[in-house]
C-alpha cells in the first residue's frame, strides 16, 4: 500500500525513425494514460546503422534510465508496457532501484512471447521474468491469459483482465444507422501467406466475397473474382473506410481451423484487429476456440466458427435483421473502445489495489 502523496508516471519507448511509440496498441494506451495524468518519461530508440551507433545508443540508455530513476519520487506509481523489444543497458537495475524507493509498477502485457512462439528467445524469457519480479499489478488480455500468469506464480488478486484493447481513432460517428448489408468477409492486417498460411488458402473459398486490406498481399489471390485487394491503409484511418461486412479474427496455417503457433496464440491473446473491426462499427467472425470468442458471444458482436468455410455459410445465411442486431451490439462497445474505456477502467482498478 502507498502512503502519502502519489505521483503517477509512465515510461514510454519512442522510435526516432518512425516517430511513434511502437504498435498502435502501445500508442493508444500511452494516450489514455496521459488523460489519466500519468506523466511521460520517454526512452528514445534511435536507429542503429553501425557499431558506433549501437555503442552511442546504449550509452544514451544508461544516461536516460539513470535520469528517470532519479526523477521519479518515492511512493509513485509507474506504468510500464511489456515486452520491451529493445535491449537496454541499465534498465532492469534502475527498475530495481526504484522498487527500493517504494515505487509501485503497473505492467501492461501486450504479448507473451513464450505463448506466441514468434520471438521465443532467451532475451524475452529474461524480460518476462524481470517483469514478474518488479510488477505490483499486471494487466493481461483476458481470463485465459490471467490463468497462465497464475500458473507462473503471480498472485491472482494482483492480475487484472483488460477484456479488449481500446482503439483510438479520429472517427467518432457512432450512429446506430445500419449501413447497406453486404455479405462479405473483411481481412485487415499483414497478408503475408508465409507468416499466416491460411491467407494462401483463401482461394478455396468461392461462395462469399472477401475484401483484403494490408501489406504483402499474395498476388495469386487477385485472380479470384470474389477476392478484392484494397491496398495498404493507415491503421487510424481504417475505421473511416471499413463500414460493412464481417471482420475476420483468424490466424494460423489453415482455413479449416486456427493451427500452428500463431493460430494457437488466439487461445490466449486479444487480437488488435478485433478492436479495429469494432472501432469500424462492423460485426466479426472469430474462431470459436479463441480466448476472445467468449467476449464476442457475451456481447453479441458476431459469429463464432470452427472453419472459414463454416464462416461463409453462416454469413450467407445471416438475415438483414440478424446483421442489424449484431451492428447495434457492436455500436455499444465501439463507443467504449474509441474513448479508452477498458484501459481507463483497468488502470483505475490497478491504482485502487495499490492505494
Amino acid at each position: 500500500m502507498i502512503i502519502g502523496k502519489i505521483n503517477k508516471y509512465q515510461i514510454v519507448q519512442i522510435e526516432k525513425e518512425n516517430n511513434n511509440a511502437g504498435t498502435k496498441a502501445v500508442v493508444d494506451i500511452a494516450h489514455f494514460a496521459d488523460e489519466m495524468d500519468y506523466n511521460r518519461c520517454t526512452i528514445m530508440i534511435p536507429a542503429s546503422k553501425n557499431v558506433i551507433d549501437k555503442i552511442r545508443k546504449h550509452l544514451d540508455f544508461i544516461k536516460t534510465w539513470n535520469s528517470i530513476s532519479k526523477k521519479i519520487e518515492e511512493n509513485s506509481i509507474v506504468l510500464l508496457q511489456h515486452p520491451f523489444h529493445f535491449k537496454q543497458l541499465n534498465r532492469y537495475r534502475n527498475l530495481c532501484k526504484m522498487k527500493k524507493k517504494n515505487i509501485h509498477f503497473i505492467c501492461v502485457v501486450h504479448d507473451v512471447e513464450s505463448l506466441r512462439g514468434y520471438r521465443d528467445s532467451q532475451y524475452y524469457e529474461e524480460e518476462f521474468q524481470q517483469m514478474m519480479n518488479i510488477a505490483d499489478v499486471i494487466i493481461v488480455h483476458n481470463q485465459v491469459m490471467k490463468h497462465y500468469f497464475v500458473e507462473k506464480g503471480f498472485p491472482e488478486n494482483k492480475i487484472i483482465s483488460l477484456e479488449i484493447f481500446d482503439y483510438l481513432t479520429d472517427y467518432h460517428d457512432h450512429s446506430e444507422e445500419i449501413p447497406e448489408y453486404y455479405q462479405y468477409i473483411i481481412i485487415a492486417g499483414n497478408l503475408d501467406s508465409n507468416k499466416s498460411k491460411y491467407i494462401g488458402e483463401l482461394d478455396q473459398i468461392n461462395d462469399i466475397g472477401i475484401e483484403l486490406y494490408g501489406p504483402n498481399c499474395d498476388k495469386r489471390l487477385l485472380n479470384k473474382s470474389n477476392i478484392h485487394y484494397n491496398g495498404v491503409k493507415p491503421a487510424d484511418q481504417l475505421p473511416q473506410i471499413i463500414d460493412a461486412g464481417f471482420g475476420l479474427v483468424w490466424d494460423g496455417d489453415s482455413i479449416d481451423t486456427c493451427s500452428g503457433a500463431s493460430g494457437n496464440y488466439l487461445r490466449y491473446n486479444n487480437p488488435h484487429k478485433l478492436s479495429l473491426y469494432i472501432a469500424s462499427g462492423i460485426p466479426v467472425i472469430i474462431w470459436k476456440d479463441a480466448a476472445e470468442a467468449s467476449f464476442v458471444r457475451e456481447n453479441k458482436l458476431g459469429i463464432c466458427v470452427g472453419s472459414l468455410k463454416e464462416a461463409a455459410e453462416r454469413i450467407n445465411n445471416c438475415t438483414r435483421d440478424d446483421y442489424e442486431n449484431y451492428k447495434k451490439a457492436v455500436v455499444q462497445i465501439q463507443r467504449k473502445i474509441c474513448n479508452g474505456y477498458f484501459t481507463k477502467k483497468t488502470l483505475k482498478t490497478a491504482e485502487e489495489l495499490l492505494i
